[in-house]
């Protein structure tokens, strides 16, 4: 189980160092930035409702002056609403998924991974995967700052793709 740890995390390493940041900034950008889409995609086990994850994409969309073109579940998610994809643009993917581990002796806690993507067509018209943000950890059950990790984790992604689009050239 290491080895196979270990050799992911080395393939990991190469192919995220493959790609230059000025690379990675150009995938960002888009020429109608102002308008975003964001999948929202929060797995049943989460102490969190997708709706909350949702309502706090969109104000911190609106806060950072964005326009929320669509906020979407991978349920409700309808070929119209990545026109913008498909016309040069892209797409915010937040994923969080959570395992309810319970304590004997110590409290109950959530495992969670939470990653925002950015999916954007490539040169070949294949959908490619930026990684704008991951992280994992634990919450306490009934904490009262999960709510407060993820919106900071929301603001660390727009940051990220206002960088790439506000930025000049020579920066």
């Amino acid at each position: 189980m290491k080895n196979t740890i270990t050799l992911l995390f080395a393939a990991w390493v190469i192919l995220t160092s493959s790609v230059s940041v000025g690379d990675r900034k150009s995938a960002m950008m888009v020429p109608d930035w102002e308008s975003v889409t964001v999948v929202v995609d929060v797995s049943d086990e989460c102490p969190v409702e997708d709706e909350l994850v949702r309502d706090k994409w969109k104000g911190e969309l609106l806060r950072a002056r964005l326009k929320p073109h669509a906020i979407l579940t991978p349920n409700t998610a309808k070929k119209g609403d990545f026109e913008s994809f498909e016309n040069g643009g892209g797409t915010i993917r937040f994923t969080l998924s959570c395992m309810m581990k319970e304590g004997v002796l110590e409290p109950d806690l959530y495992v969670f991974v939470m990653d925002s993507e950015w999916l954007f067509l490539n040169q070949y018209d294949e959908t490619s995967i930026l990684t704008m943000r991951g992280e994992h950890g634990f919450w306490i059950v009934g904490a009262p700052t999960i709510t407060d990790d993820i919106r900071e984790h929301i603001e660390a992604a727009i940051t990220k793709y206002l960088e790439a689009n506000l930025s000049s050239d020579d920066t």
